[in-house]
């Protein structure tokens, strides 16, 4: 996750090994001086707690004035608020958060060109599974269901072989089946995909109202595609009506003035 206090850390390790090797001169040569290392190394240990604790806030802070805008489909106001914080900063770790999290919000508007130029300045280790998923969400959006499988099996090879946790692993697997799902529906193969969906949203709650808004389009876009407008209407509607500025909105709405 991103912090604020990002470009700190440097300097906050820098500080502590300086004080480490201090203490250790004063342990070594200092032998009248023992309370000087003792000192020194207390000075370390609440450097150490003050950075943790700037993060923890920052980390909220975070959550609560930006990720919630996403989450609740107020897109354009999330990615307002993203330049407030963070387009200005400089360090190389906040420029690669800056550009995954503002290509996420682009690709909830639908523009598919703009998530793929700001996904290209992502650049740091950590967030190469983003990037990825961002590959993967163009290249649908372009037909090109060949280069998407490959950036997916790079994905699940990336996940398998790095260190994190279960949690991490099981929403990359969410993630995979649902592009694996709507690749399947573009060709035109609607097969499960009703059950897919309901079954989705009948896993995983408590969903945040954006993945419930993209799932419930995606189950009445195919009940529509099968010939049952009836059925499809009651997805749709909840998905135009609670999808803000999103794209689902929008798709929602054009499917049902189709259905009239």
């Amino acid at each position: 996750m991103v912090s604020v206090y990002k470009d700190l850390v440097a300097i906050y390790i820098l500080t502590a090994a300086l004080l480490i090797v201090g203490a250790g001169v004063a342990l070594y040569y200092l032998d009248g001086y023992i309370w000087m290392a003792v000192v020194i190394i207390i000075v370390t240990i609440i450097l150490f707690a003050v950075l943790k604790t700037l993060n923890k806030k920052a980390l909220k802070r975070f959550s609560g004035e930006v990720f919630t805008l996403y989450n609740e489909c107020h897109i354009k106001q999330y990615m307002d608020k993203l330049d407030s914080l963070m387009a200005n900063k400089n360090s190389r770790a906040n420029k690669s958060a800056y550009c995954y999290l503002s290509a996420l919000g682009y690709e909830a508007l639908g523009d598919a060109d703009a998530a793929y130029e700001r996904a290209q300045g992502i650049t740091v280790r950590s967030h190469k599974s983003e990037y990825i998923k961002r590959m993967i969400d163009y290249h649908i959006n372009k037909d090109q269901f060949v280069k998407a499988r490959e950036y997916m099996a790079e994905l699940t090879k990336l996940v398998n072989t790095s260190r994190t946790t279960e949690i991490y692993k099981k929403s990359i697997e969410q993630y995979l089946q649902l592009r694996d799902r709507k690749m399947r529906i573009l060709k035109g193969d609607y097969e499960g995909a009703e059950e897919f969906f309901t079954e989705f949203l009948a896993q995983n709650e408590p969903l945040f109202l954006i993945t419930r808004v993209s799932i419930s389009f995606s189950l009445g876009e195919v009940l529509y595609l099968k010939g049952d407008s009836v059925r499809a209407r009651e997805y749709l509607v909840f998905a135009s009506e609670n999808g803000g500025d999103t794209k689902y909105k929008k798709q929602a709405d054009e499917i049902l003035a189709k259905i009239g």
